[in-house]
C-alpha cells in the first residue's frame, strides 16, 4: 500500500495487522448488522466539494461544543474495549484528543479506569460509566467539563463473527 488515503485503506491495514477476534469486534455490528450497513451507506453519501482559487486566508475549523472551544467540529466517540487493540487505548485516545483540541468520551466498556484516564489527560468531555453506580463514584472527584449519559438496550447485541 503506497499510503493511507482513505478510511478503507485504514480498514484493510487493520485487517492485515490486528488479530482476527479484535478486528471482527471493531469492524462489525450486532445481530444482522443493519445499523452498521446503514451507517456505512450514509457516510458514502457525504461528498466533500473541492474548491480552488478561493481566498483561504483567515480560515479556521475552530468552533464551540457545549460552550467550550474546540479546534474542529469532531469528537472521539465512546468505543468499548479499546484496550483490546492497545493496553492503554483509552488513555492514548484521550491524549490524542487533547493534543488536537477535540472532545474525548470515555466508554462504559472502557478497559482503563476513569481515574487513570483523567489522571493522564485534560478533563475534556469524559463521562462516568453508565448506570453502574459504584463505578461513577471516582468520577465525582474529577473536574469534568460535561457528563454525557446515554441509555442502552436491556440486552447486549449478539456479535455473529465471534
Amino acid at each position: 500500500m503506497p499510503g493511507i488515503v482513505t478510511i478503507e485503506d485504514l480498514r484493510q491495514l487493520a485487517q492485515r495487522r490486528v488479530p482476527r477476534m479484535f478486528y471482527d469486534y471493531a469492524d462489525s455490528g450486532s445481530w444482522t448488522e443493519t445499523t452498521y450497513r446503514a451507517n456505512e451507506s450514509e457516510f458514502q453519501r457525504i461528498k466533500l466539494r473541492q474548491r480552488v482559487a478561493v481566498n483561504i486566508e483567515g480560515r479556521s475549523t475552530a468552533t464551540q461544543l457545549l460552550g467550550r472551544a474546540v479546534s474542529m467540529p469532531v469528537a472521539l466517540a465512546p468505543v468499548g474495549m479499546t484496550g483490546m487493540q492497545h493496553a492503554d487505548g483509552e488513555i492514548l485516545a484521550a491524549r490524542a484528543a487533547e493534543k488536537f483540541g477535540v472532545p474525548f468520551t470515555l466508554s462504559t466498556m472502557s478497559i482503563c479506569s476513569i481515574a487513570d484516564v483523567a489522571a493522564d489527560a485534560d478533563r475534556n468531555f469524559k463521562r462516568p460509566s453508565g448506570p453502574r453506580l459504584p463505578t461513577t463514584q471516582p468520577a465525582r472527584n474529577q473536574p469534568y467539563v460535561a457528563c454525557k449519559l446515554r441509555s442502552r438496550v436491556a440486552c447486549l447485541g449478539y456479535l455473529g463473527h465471534q
